[in-house]
C-alpha cells in the first residue's frame, strides 16, 4: 500500500519526538527543580552565616550591658570596648545611651561626634530604643546611613536595673563586614544574591548585601529574622543562568526522531528488513525507559507508587529524604497513618477506591509525619497508573512545603499584629486619600482619633482633614503636604488645630508620612494625631503667670530664664543667650529642653535642683562653673517655682556672675592656708626649743658638774671633756634646724 510507509513513518516520528520532548522538559524540570533547591540550601546556609553576625554582635552588646549593669559605666571604658571588641569577628563600635542621651563611644576617634546626641530628638532612633524595650533583648535596628557617615545595623540592648530601664547599650557592624560574612570564601559571588528586607509600617526597605544584582521578577526565598524584623531574601544573580531550557537534548531529540522516522519510513519499503528494524526501536525504548527512571530516581519531589488498597509499593529515594522513612518502614504502614488526623479526609478504603475507579488527578495539600515524631507541610498529587486499560497502581508525588507554609502564616501574623497596632493604639492615627478626586479624604481612622474629635467613625470618614483643620492652620498643613507630594520628603511634623464637633477647637501635634507600593508610587498618607490641648492651655497660662517676670526680663542685668514643669524653654532674655553661648557655647532657643542642652556633668545637679523645687514649691539656689579658655567663670544660680494658686507649672532662673567674688574666696583661703602651714612650723621650732635643747644642755650642765668635782669619782678628765664636745655638738645642730624652720616660715604675705 502506497500510504503506509508515509503513516509509519508520521506515527514514529510523531511518538519519537513526543517521547524526546518529555525526557528535555523532564530534563528541564530537574535542573529547576535542582536549582531550587540549591537555592533553599544556600538560603538556610546564608541564614546561619548572617545569624553568626548577629550572635557575634549580640554576645559584645550584652557582655557591655552585663559590664554596666554591675559597675556602670566603667571607668576604663575605652579599654574594656577595646577588648570586647577585640573577642569579636564583626563589632566595630559600641555605644552607651543613658535617658536618650549617648554618654561613651569606643573607638571615640571616629565616632566622638555622636557623644552627647539626644536619640529621643530623633523619632527613626527613638522608636528602635523603644523596640528594643519593648522586647527586654537586643534589637537590632538598620540598616541604614548613620550621623558619621556609615552605613550597618545596630544592636541595641536595653540594661534593666529594678524592672527600670537605666541605659541602652549599643554595637554597630558596617555593611561591608556583613557583606563579606554573607558571601562565602571560593564561591561565585554572581550566582547569589543577598538581600535584607525590613518593613516600617505598609512600606518595605531593600537592603543589597552582595555585588551581584538579583533578576527581574526571579524566584527567591524569604527567611525571617526575628532580632531586627528582617526578612533575608535569597535569589539568583542576573548574570547566573542555571535555569537554561536543554535546547542541545530537544534538538538532538528533533533529529533523533526525523531519523528514526525516516529509517522506518525507508523500512518499511524493505518488509524484509521489518524485523531488524523493530528490534532495534525495542532497544531504543527500553534504553528511554532506563533514562525515564533514572530521572525519576533523581527528582526532587518525593514519588510513591501505591496499589490499589494503599499499599507501598514503591518510592523515590527523595521520599526517605524528605520523610526519614525506609522503603521497608513504610511497607509496614497503611499510608494514611503518616497523615496528620485532622487532615485525612476518607478512610484508606473510600480514599483508594476512589482513586481507582475515575480515570482521574486528585490533588491534596495536607501534614504528614516524619520519622522523627513532626508533622511537615506537603502539597501532592494522585494519578493512576493504567496498564492495557486497567487501572494497575496508584501514583503519589509530592513536594515539601513547610518553609513556604509557615513564612504564609508569619505574613499574616505579622499583618494581624499590624491592624492590631492602627486599632489599639493610644494616639489617633488615620490613613488620607491623595488621589486627586477626593484629596484629603478620610480612608481609615482608629477609635482615638474619631473619639479625640467626637464624631462617629462614618462621620469621621465622610469628612476631609481640610474640613476640620483651623482656617489659619490650613495653608501650612497643605504646603507641607505639597512637599511631600512632589517628593521633596516623606515625612513632616507641624502643631495645628482640629475643629471639634462640638465647634471647639483642639489642638494636636501631627505626624504625617508617605506610604509608597513596591513600584514607589504614593498610595496615601498615614497621620499620627497627638493631643495637646492640655500642654498648649498650660504653656498659656505660664506666660501669663510669668508676665510680670517677662516685663522685668529686658530691663535688668540679671540673666533670667522661665521653663515649663518639663524643663523646656518658654522665655528668655539676651543676658541668659550671652551666658550659655559665650561661657559654655551652647544655643538656647525657646521651645528647646534645657536639661537636653547641658553637658553631660552638669545634667544630673540641674535636674536634681529643678525637680525639688517642682515638688517642695520652694526656692533653691546652687553654683556651678564653667572652663573656658584655661578660667573658669563661677554663678550663681537661684530657682523660683511659678505657681497658679494651686500648683507648680513652671519655674524662673536667675543666674548673676560670681567669678570675681570666687577668686577673692580662693585668694583668701590660699593666705589662710600658708598661715596654716607657718603656725605648724612654728609649733614645731617651739617643741624643738622646749623639748629637744634641753636634753643636751641638762647632759652638758650634769657634766660639766662631774668635770668639777672629778676627784670624787670613776671617770677620767678627758672622757668627760668627749662627752661634754658631743652634746655641745648636738647641741648646735637643734640650733641649726630652728634657724632653717625659721628661715623657711617667711611672712606668707611678702
Amino acid at each position: 500500500m502506497p500510504r503506509r510507509p508515509i503513516l509509519i513513518f508520521i506515527i514514529v516520528f510523531a511518538l519519537l519526538l513526543a517521547l524526546t520532548q518529555f525526557l528535555a522538559y523532564q530534563q528541564y524540570k530537574i535542573v529547576m527543580e535542582t536549582k531550587q533547591a540549591g537555592l533553599i540550601h544556600e538560603a538556610v546556609e546564608a541564614k546561619d552565616r548572617f545569624r553568626n553576625i548577629l550572635f557575634n554582635d549580640i554576645a559584645a552588646a550584652n557582655t557591655l550591658a552585663i559590664i554596666y549593669k554591675q559597675y556602670g559605666v566603667p571607668a576604663k571604658f575605652d579599654s574594656v570596648a577595646h577588648q570586647i571588641i577585640q573577642n569579636s569577628r564583626y563589632a566595630e563600635a559600641l555605644q552607651i545611651t543613658e535617658n536618650g542621651i549617648v554618654r561613651n563611644v569606643y573607638p571615640d576617634i571616629r565616632y566622638k561626634a555622636t557623644i552627647g546626641t539626644n536619640v529621643n530628638a530623633d523619632p527613626m532612633r527613638k522608636a528602635e530604643e523603644t523596640r528594643a524595650i519593648e522586647r527586654k533583648d537586643i534589637y537590632f535596628a538598620g540598616p541604614r546611613r548613620l550621623r558619621f557617615g556609615d552605613t550597618g545595623i545596630l544592636g541595641k540592648v536595653p540594661v534593666i536595673i529594678d524592672n527600670k530601664v537605666v541605659a541602652v547599650t549599643t554595637v554597630l557592624t558596617r555593611l561591608p563586614a556583613i557583606k563579606k560574612a554573607l558571601v562565602p570564601l571560593g564561591a561565585d559571588k554572581n550566582k547569589f544574591v543577598y538581600q535584607l528586607l525590613k518593613t516600617n509600617g505598609k512600606s518595605t526597605n531593600f537592603f543589597l548585601l552582595s555585588d551581584a544584582k538579583p533578576k527581574i521578577n526571579n524566584e527567591y526565598v524569604d527567611l525571617h529574622i526575628p532580632e531586627g524584623d528582617w526578612l533575608l531574601r535569597i535569589s539568583y544573580g542576573n548574570g547566573y543562568t542555571g535555569n537554561k531550557f536543554p535546547f542541545e537534548l530537544s534538538g538532538l531529540g528533533l533529529l533523533f526522531s526525523f531519523i528514526a522516522a525516516l529509517l522506518a519510513f525507508r523500512k518499511a519499503q524493505e518488509p524484509y528488513k521489518l524485523n531488524k528494524i523493530i528490534d532495534e526501536k525495542t532497544e531504543q525504548l527500553t534504553k528511554s525507559e532506563r533514562y525515564f527512571r533514572t530521572l525519576i530516581e533523581t527528582s526532587s519531589d518525593a514519588i510513591v507508587l501505591l496499589d490499589i488498597d494503599g499499599q507501598v509499593l514503591y518510592q523515590s529515594p527523595s521520599t526517605e529524604k524528605i520523610l526519614g522513612y525506609t522503603l521497608e518502614e513504610v511497607q509496614q504502614m497503611d499510608g494514611l497513618q503518616l497523615i496528620h488526623p485532622d487532615d485525612r479526609k476518607e478512610d484508606n478504603s473510600t480514599f483508594y477506591k476512589e482513586i481507582s475507579e475515575h480515570d482521574a488527578i486528585v490533588q491534596r495539600s495536607h501534614r504528614i509525619k516524619h520519622k522523627n515524631g513532626n508533622y511537615i507541610y506537603v502539597e501532592g498529587t494522585y494519578r493512576n497508573l493504567l496498564h492495557d486499560n486497567n487501572i494497575k497502581a496508584i501514583v503519589y508525588s509530592y513536594k515539601d512545603v513547610t518553609e513556604k507554609v509557615l513564612f504564609e502564616q508569619t505574613l499574616i501574623e505579622s499583618e494581624n499584629r499590624f491592624r492590631r497596632a492602627f486599632e489599639d493604639s493610644a494616639i489617633g492615627m488615620g490613613l488620607t486619600s491623595i488621589e486627586e478626586s477626593s484629596m484629603g479624604q478620610w480612608l481609615k481612622v482608629n477609635r482615638s482619633l474619631y473619639e479625640m474629635l467626637g464624631y462617629t467613625e462614618d462621620e469621621l470618614l465622610s469628612l476631609t482633614f481640610m474640613q476640620i483643620t483651623h482656617p489659619d492652620d490650613l495653608d501650612r498643613d497643605l504646603a507641607a503636604q505639597d512637599k511631600i507630594l512632589r517628593g521633596e520628603s516623606d515625612t513632616y511634623r507641624l502643631e495645628k488645630r482640629y475643629i471639634h464637633k462640638d465647634g471647639s477647637y483642639v489642638w494636636i501635634n501631627l505626624n504625617v508620612s508617605i506610604i509608597r507600593d513596591k513600584d514607589k508610587k504614593p498610595i496615601y498618607l498615614v497621620a499620627q494625631v497627638e493631643n495637646i490641648t492640655d500642654r498648649k492651655e498650660m504653656y498659656d497660662e505660664i506666660i501669663r503667670s510669668g508676665a510680670n517676670l517677662r516685663s522685668i526680663f529686658n530691663t535688668t542685668n540679671v540673666s533670667y530664664l522661665l521653663l515649663d514643669t518639663s524643663y523646656n524653654i518658654i522665655a528668655l532674655n539676651q543676658q541668659m543667650k550671652e551666658i550659655y553661648i559665650n561661657v559654655a557655647g551652647i544655643s538656647l532657643n525657646e521651645g528647646d529642653n534645657l536639661i537636653e542642652l547641658l553637658l553631660p556633668e552638669k545634667r544630673e545637679t540641674a535636674k536634681k535642683t529643678y525637680d525639688k523645687v517642682v515638688q517642695t514649691n520652694q526656692s533653691e539656689d546652687y553654683e556651678t562653673a564653667y572652663e573656658k579658655d584655661g578660667s573658669f567663670k563661677y554663678f550663681m544660680a537661684n530657682v523660683k517655682p511659678i505657681h497658679d494658686g494651686q500648683r507648680v507649672i513652671g519655674i524662673c532662673i536667675s543666674a548673676v556672675d560670681i567669678t570675681e567674688q570666687k577668686k577673692l574666696t580662693l585668694d583668701l583661703l590660699s593666705h589662710v592656708k600658708a598661715i596654716e602651714e607657718r603656725n605648724k612650723k612654728l609649733q614645731e621650732i617651739a617643741w624643738l626649743q622646749s623639748h629637744g635643747v634641753r636634753a643636751p644642755l641638762a647632759r652638758m650642765m650634769g657634766l660639766i658638774d662631774l668635770l668639777n668635782n672629778h676627784e670624787n669619782n670613776d671617770m677620767d678628765e678627758r672622757t668627760i671633756l668627749n662627752y661634754i664636745v658631743l652634746s655641745a655638738n648636738e647641741l648646735d645642730q637643734l640650733i641649726q634646724d630652728i634657724t632653717d624652720k625659721v628661715y623657711l616660715s617667711d611672712n606668707p604675705y611678702d
